[in-house]
């Protein structure tokens, strides 16, 4: 049976819209992710759950990967940290700052000369101040400021090693190490109906009912 020329045209035309229209619709939802990524901020919520832990909470951004692709681009730091990924699963950046307030030390022996020196010591990695006396030495600022990139994804040493799942801590202030690091990724459990093996059934009794 010949199919006429025009059903072919209407067909193609229909299949290059729709084509078209995926396209538009990828860009515009690649743009307005963007969009939100330029306007996320990284403030935080503190508050104390009923175990008296201190919490705090943002909100978490959903983003694909062709999304992630155009915000390596713009994001050095980020690239660097996900280069060694292959595929990438969750991104999460933590600022700290580890503050210590009021550290006395008395000095078993005091200086005969009588001073009082405040001084402060500022560096990118830390920052320390206090008053030093012939007696003691207190401070009264201690402060360790820090941004950790967390990221749970896949690698692959080379072509021959196989894909290893890991999660990855970043430190930017290198007195601050990471000793331990564990990561739980939940896949919610498959409903039956969603099992490969009805796929199947589905698909062969189909195809014998449309082959009688």
């Amino acid at each position: 049976m010949k199919i006429p020329l025009k059903y072919i045209f209407a067909a193609s035309t229909l299949i290059l819209i729709v084509l078209l229209l995926n396209q538009c619709s990828s860009t515009r939802g690649v743009r307005t992710q963007l969009n939100t990524f330029i306007g996320y901020k990284d403030t935080v919520k503190i508050y104390k759950n009923k175990y008296d832990d201190i919490v705090a909470i943002n909100d978490a951004l959903i983003i694909d990967n062709i999304t992630l692709k155009q915000l390596k681009k713009q994001n050095r730091d980020l690239r660097e940290k996900l280069h060694e990924f292959k595929d990438v699963n969750t991104v999460t950046i933590v600022k700290t700052i580890t503050r210590i307030d009021t550290v006395n030390h008395y000095f078993t022996d005091s200086i005969e000369c009588v001073f009082h020196k405040d001084f402060t010591i500022d560096s990118p990695y830390y920052s320390i101040g206090g008053l030093l006396t012939q007696h003691s030495i207190t401070f009264d600022r201690i402060q360790f400021p820090n941004e950790q990139y967390i990221v749970v994804g896949t690698q692959r040493k080379n072509i021959l090693s196989r894909k290893q799942y890991v999660v990855t801590s970043t430190n930017s202030n290198p007195y601050i190490q990471t000793i331990g690091l564990q990561s739980y990724t939940i896949v919610p459990n498959k409903k039956p109906w969603q099992k490969w093996y009805v796929h199947v059934g589905i698909g062969v009794v189909a195809g014998f009912l449309i082959a009688k």
